[in-house]
């Protein structure tokens, strides 16, 4: 049932997610993600059936949260602007933890205790290893411009 789950995601992302768009790097981010979780949880179908709506609409709302905190021209800023800006940037935090409060008892009617634990353990971990990826592949890249520049210089030296 486990790898059923896994595959519905994936092919779920795979034929409604694009490329090139933001959003949709974004959208396919959060696919991966949950197949990631639903994998690493080893949610039942009745678990995932109770729990996947209300992590939605938990994510919803923790990115409107984040989305109405964030701060543009930190270099700009007066000393007045700062301070309220530190200001919602608190707020912003208490409103998370208090959101996250009030998910986690909505999602103990989903699934055990030990696996909302694990889930947020799990989200870090994603995280982390999307982010070692994307730098993994910024490497693979400067590799690849290197040598391409490394043969075009050894070209350039036998052309003459």
């Amino acid at each position: 049932m486990k790898l059923f789950n896994l595959t519905l995601c994936m092919l779920f992302a795979l034929t409604f997610f694009g490329q090139g768009d933001p959003n949709k790097r974004m959208e396919r981010f959060e696919s991966r993600k949950i197949a990631y979780i639903t994998e690493k949880l080893d949610l039942s179908p009745q678990e995932s059936e109770k729990f996947w709506p209300i992590y939605r609409e938990y994510r919803k709302e923790l990115e409107q949260i984040k989305k109405n905190s964030d701060t543009q021209n930190i270099d700009s800023m007066s000393e007045s602007e700062a301070q309220s800006a530190l200001k919602n940037m608190v707020r912003a935090k208490r409103a998370s933890l208090d959101l996250e409060e009030r998910y986690i008892d909505r999602m103990r009617d989903a699934i055990p205790s030990s696996k909302i634990l694990q889930l947020f353990s799990l989200e870090k971990d994603f995280r982390k290893r999307m982010l070692e990826g994307m730098k993994n592949r910024r490497m693979k890249g400067k590799m690849k411009e290197r040598m391409k520049n490394r043969k075009e210089r050894i070209n350039e030296g036998d052309q003459e």
